[in-house]
């Protein structure tokens, strides 16, 4: 492995993760969601009726809400494991591990937020660089179970080892090629639709839904592992730095 890994090979290790693997990384949450928003959707159509049904509707979106959190864990551990050579990851360790670290990932998200919006309000070019010196601190939290504001420090000694501005030009450059992947998709689902529309204007729409619905899952779920592989790669490089710091706060 390079000592340097640039984006190109980042961005392609995301891309064969998320292909290889999308019955985990692109079914999996698309299935689950849309079963627990149609539950949600009939439960919130009874609710107006006799019977009451409000608090079974707030639990499916509460469960939906756990699943994303341990779905996002159990992504961030898949990436580790396919990282290390793994020739196959299994759903059910992935989740219940996510659902593990289900307090670190919030109390960490929640942390960093009011550290960085505090930066920001105090300064706001040093608020945007603790944002970017912070931005591996859920990956820290999750993979080596360190929360709060010891996630931030190995954060931003990783950070730090990496590069800021590197770190930062792969933010942008991964955010725009995302954002025109979008556009992409959304022409072609676009003209698809136009010309199934011309035989019937339902297929216009199924069409229109499923391959934009399937575009966005791909370059959203590819766009979130590329970051988790950015950390992987990062960490490796920061190896020594980090291992230091962990003996320090321990």
């Amino acid at each position: 492995m390079a000592n340097h890994a640039s984006t190109d090979e980042i961005a392609m290790a995301a891309y064969k993760a998320s292909t290889k693997y999308w019955k985990e990384f692109i079914a999996l949450p698309i299935v689950i969601t849309t079963v627990l928003s149609i539950l949600f959707g009939v439960i919130v159509t009874l609710t107006s009726s006799p019977v009451g049904l409000g608090s079974v509707a707030f639990l499916l979106m509460l469960a939906l809400a756990v699943f994303w959190v341990a779905f996002f864990g159990a992504q961030v551990k898949w990436c580790e494991e396919i990282h290390k050579g793994a020739k196959s990851i299994d759903i059910q360790d992935g989740l219940r591990y996510g659902l593990s670290r289900f307090w670190g990932i919030i109390g960490t998200t929640l942390l960093t937020m009011v550290k960085t919006i505090l930066w920001m309000l105090l300064l706001v070019l040093p608020g945007f660089y603790k944002g970017l010196m912070y931005s591996k601190s859920v990956h820290v939290s999750i993979l080596d179970k360190i929360s709060g504001g010891d996630a931030n420090r190995i954060s931003e000694t990783v950070v730090k080892k990496a590069g800021p501005v590197r770190t930062f030009s792969n933010l942008v450059g991964i955010g725009l090629l995302s954002t025109i992947a979008t556009y992409v998709v959304m022409a072609i689902a676009l003209l698809l639709s136009m010309f199934f529309g011309l035989v019937h204007e339902f297929a216009a729409a199924f069409v229109f839904i499923l391959i934009y619905g399937a575009g966005i899952a791909l370059v959203t779920t590819v766009t979130y592992v590329y970051f988790h592989f950015e950390y992987l790669y990062f960490r490796d490089e920061a190896k020594a730095e980090v291992t230091k710091l962990k003996k320090a706060l321990s």
